[in-house]
């Protein structure tokens, strides 16, 4: 088992186009097929808006996420601890004991601290996307592309 994405719809999308849902759906098995990682993030989903907030005026879509800050040696112990394969192995070996951020803050988002097997900020959505009510998008069942 590989990615899983749990979409929390926004009522905001009751009021978008026709094969909105449809798309959003096949971009979310897009990436569940592209990641292998045996995690599950929940991403909030909405139309003109993202989490809550107006997407401004001219943005075609916005997104938000939550996550921790976390310093250097809490970072390279995390990274430590997720590490499990060979090529995990050689990479974390390369991390210093000393800090070379000289005291700097490492941003980790809610899904990625999933991915490593850390905490992340608790919030019930890894993060937020939306698209903008204002500008035409197409929505074709085939070509997502367009």
């Amino acid at each position: 088992m590989g990615l899983t994405i749990n979409v929390d719809w926004d009522s905001s999308t009751a009021n978008a186009p026709a094969g909105f849902t449809a798309a959003v759906d096949a971009a979310v098995q897009f990436w569940e097929d592209a990641i292998s990682n045996p995690v599950t993030v929940t991403i909030g989903v909405g139309w003109g808006e993202t989490g809550g907030s107006p997407i401004g005026r001219g943005d075609l879509a916005s997104s938000d996420e939550n996550g921790v800050f976390l310093s250097y040696s809490q970072m390279r112990s995390d990274l430590i601890a997720a590490a499990t394969s060979p090529v995990d192995m050689t990479a974390v070996s390369t991390l210093g004991q000393s800090d070379p951020t000289n005291g700097g803050q490492f941003f980790v988002t809610d899904a990625e601290a999933k991915a490593l097997g850390i905490a992340g900020d608790g919030s019930a959505t890894d993060g937020d996307i939306g698209l903008s009510s204002r500008d035409s998008f197409a929505y074709p069942p085939s070509g997502r592309a367009v």
